[in-house]
């Protein structure tokens, strides 16, 4: 997708605007479900490699304790898991 469209996908690749709140228990979840590998634990929480990352939001989505947030954009939103997933 970089080759194809390297201008629009920097400006989508926002890893910086996610954050991790103080729920988080460290429980790795976001990192084993990632499915390019883009997470890594540091001291207990997770940090997003942003050339890794493909802005999927499983992160978010999966975290049992909705810790993972995209700037204000997420906390009303909810999470989405696809029904074959529950």
């Amino acid at each position: 997708m970089e080759l194809v469209y390297p201008g629009f996908y920097k400006r989508l690749s926002k890893t910086s605007h996610l954050h991790v709140e103080d729920s988080c228990v460290g429980c790795g979840l976001c990192a084993q479900n990632c499915p390019v590998g883009a997470i890594e634990l540091k001291n207990g929480k997770p940090t997003w490699i942003q050339k890794n990352c493909v802005m999927c939001l499983s992160c978010l989505h999966r975290c049992q304790k909705f810790a993972i947030q995209y700037e204000d954009k997420t906390r009303n939103h909810g999470q989405y898991l696809h029904p074959d997933e529950i």
